[in-house]
């Protein structure tokens, strides 16, 4: 097999979503923050002894071994079909640097996967929260919006609006309630006309005070409240 380097061309303006049609159902998909700056380079050939061009892979390799081909299969590598480069990074220290993607499986087609990198990257606002709970603003590495409760096992409910739109939907929403204590939550919904399919709750336990975890299977294009009381 013999493929040439080739870079991808002509990419819309800003792109970020790529989904790779393999021939199965499924197909793996990636959303990434846009930037002007974005490259995309497919597949650039084999590398000796393979049909792929892969590379050692730390931590198993134990050295420096980032960017160096594989020689061989004795150990446990990676290959790619592409790769994105030049976007920013999401956070920089004096000794690294932080990027953030979302990888997942879809049978959709790439017009259905908007709304979820719309609601990953524009993630609708949250207003009018209730007393006793801080809204820490909305996690783009959990994909999730996080609230901490001012007290452990409060009795008060969390109260508040989720002002999603076309331009900033919904899209199996999570959120996490931090120091929320040990009870599960009675969830309440209304102003939305969407069907919630599925919600799921679970308590994450943590030696610094335990999360309420909580996910919808819904896609809410409008307002919407929440109010997510503790059953005693």
């Amino acid at each position: 097999m013999n493929f040439q380097t080739r870079r991808l061309d002509s990419l819309p303006t800003n792109s970020c979503i790529q989904l790779v049609n393999t021939r199965s159902i499924i197909k793996p998909f990636i959303v990434i923050p846009p930037d002007s700056g974005l490259s995309i380079r497919a597949f650039r050939g084999q590398s000796p002894n393979t049909i792929y061009r892969h590379w050692d892979h730390w931590p198993v390799s134990q050295d420096k071994s980032w960017g160096r081909h594989a020689q061989d299969n004795s150990t446990p590598s990676h290959t790619s079909l592409t790769y994105w480069k030049g976007w920013n990074p999401s956070a920089t220290t004096e000794n690294s640097k932080t990027y953030v993607m979302m990888h997942g499986m879809t049978g959709k087609g790439i017009e259905q996967l908007t709304n979820l990198a719309k609601s990953w990257l524009y993630p609708a606002m949250i207003n009018s929260i209730s007393s006793g709970y801080v809204f820490e603003g909305y996690d783009q590495q959990q994909r999730a919006y996080s609230f901490t409760s001012d007290i452990s096992n409060s009795k008060q409910p969390l109260l508040f609006k989720i002002e999603a739109s076309k331009e900033n939907p919904l899209h199996n929403p999570a959120l996490i309630i931090h120091n929320w204590g040990n009870k599960k939550a009675k969830i309440g919904l209304e102003g939305s006309s969407q069907l919630i399919e599925d919600i799921r709750q679970d308590i994450e336990y943590d030696l610094e005070g335990n999360s309420l975890v909580i996910w919808l299977k819904t896609e809410v294009l409008e307002e919407i409240h929440f109010s997510i009381s503790p059953i005693n």
